[in-house]
């Protein structure tokens, strides 16, 4: 479970423990990261996009938003209980498989993950959506699940987004079209 922790005291007994140097400095990364998938926190992520909305109207540097979204998850969940989180991991490493490690990926929801390639007008994030596309359909070893599909949204700099809202919910509507 991720939790914000906006304010802490220091116990006589956790200070002593740095004195002695049993406890050290934080791994900012453990922070940043969901364990489970390796991905990029939501918060973290939004924090991401509000800066590259400065980034692009302050030097006006492309960017794009991807979300994928798993198609019906929630029949596959019902179906294979036991499976519904192996498939969709598996999904998002395909997914995530590729990416420069200056995108920025994170798990959305149950079903989705978001996706910000930096510097990378939607000319050149459609070949990242079809990159993507391949790297699902390679998933041969999950039919027997069910055949992994993908809806793939886009929004970017190209479409004048002045906030984080715009931007997700024009990706929400490209998710449906």
């Amino acid at each position: 479970i991720e939790r914000a922790i906006y304010r802490f005291l220091v116990t006589p007994l956790a200070e002593q423990a740095v004195i002695e140097r049993k406890i050290t400095g934080v791994n900012h990364e453990v922070l940043l990261r969901n364990t489970q998938t390796g991905l990029y926190s939501k918060s973290y992520f939004e924090h991401e996009v509000k800066r590259e909305l400065v980034r692009a109207e302050r030097y006006k540097s492309p960017y794009s938003l991807i979300l994928v979204r798993i198609n019906k998850f929630n029949e596959i969940a019902q179906m294979h209980p036991t499976e519904a989180t192996q498939f969709a991991e598996s999904i998002f490493k395909a997914v995530s498989a590729g990416l420069r490690t200056l995108d920025t990926t994170c798990v959305w929801s149950m079903d989705s993950l978001g996706i910000l390639l930096s510097e990378t007008p939607k000319s050149n994030a459609r070949v990242v959506v079809q990159r993507i596309q391949q790297n699902v359909a390679g998933l041969e070893y999950l039919y027997s699940i069910r055949k992994p599909s993908v809806s793939l949204g886009l929004a970017g700099s190209d479409d004048g987004h002045k906030s984080v809202g715009d931007l997700l919910a024009a990706a929400e509507r490209s998710l449906a079209e």
